[in-house]
């Protein structure tokens, strides 16, 4: 007697309770009352998802969203390693600044200390008046050096610094100037002033 394949529905002969194979789909089940079971097909594993961001749907291995850019899932631990790192990094570098400017201004007190000499003039002073107000020149040094130069023209004040010596101040002035082959050099002019006749004395121009 024909029977119906349940797999495929191919109409097969075949005896009740006979074991079959389909003539059509090769498949083996039962003729009459028992019937092998057919299993549902095993469901195929999903490729895409959606954005929990944007609700794009995107690759299902994705770990970062090509519509709105934001990464899916926990950071990689060297991402979030540098990212600490960074932040300590950044908490340091006020306080090593702050070392850094410490430092510079106690130097700066000790030097200020231990230099003898003066480079401020104030209006108490009595010899503030030897002392040009715009660069803190003396004019009477200047016009000695420039005398000695071989380029007077070229005369550049650097700075001058003094000695109150009770009667006499001295004087120490750094200048730039053209030597006989015309370059530049800097040196040091070193005299006595009497600060009542403006009077220089023991001049000498040094390196």
């Amino acid at each position: 007697m024909e029977c119906k394949c349940p797999h495929c529905g191919h109409l097969n002969t075949a005896e009740p309770g006979q074991l079959r194979r389909c003539d059509s789909c090769k498949k083996a089940y039962e003729h009459g009352d028992k019937k092998m079971p057919v299993l549902p097909p095993a469901p195929k594993p999903a490729t895409e998802k959606q954005c929990p961001f944007c609700a794009e749907t995107i690759k299902a291995s994705a770990i970062k969203c090509k519509h709105c850019g934001e990464m899916l899932g926990e950071r990689p631990a060297t991402v979030e390693s540098e990212s600490h790192e960074a932040q300590e990094s950044s908490k340091a570098k006020p306080s090593l600044f702050g070392i850094l400017v410490l430092l510079f201004v106690v130097f700066w007190i000790v030097g200020k200390c231990n230099n003898t000499d003066s480079t401020t003039h104030s209006a108490s002073d009595p010899v503030a008046s030897l002392f040009s107000a715009w660069d803190g020149s003396n004019k009477e040094m200047v016009r000695e050096t420039k005398s000695r130069m071989n380029n007077p023209d070229s005369f550049e004040h650097v700075e001058t610094r003094y000695s109150d010596r009770g009667d006499k101040v001295l004087l120490k002035m750094t200048f730039r100037g053209k030597n006989a082959f015309n370059a530049t050099i800097t040196k040091t002019a070193t005299a006595l002033i009497d600060p009542q006749t403006r009077t220089i004395s023991n001049f000498y121009i040094g390196e």
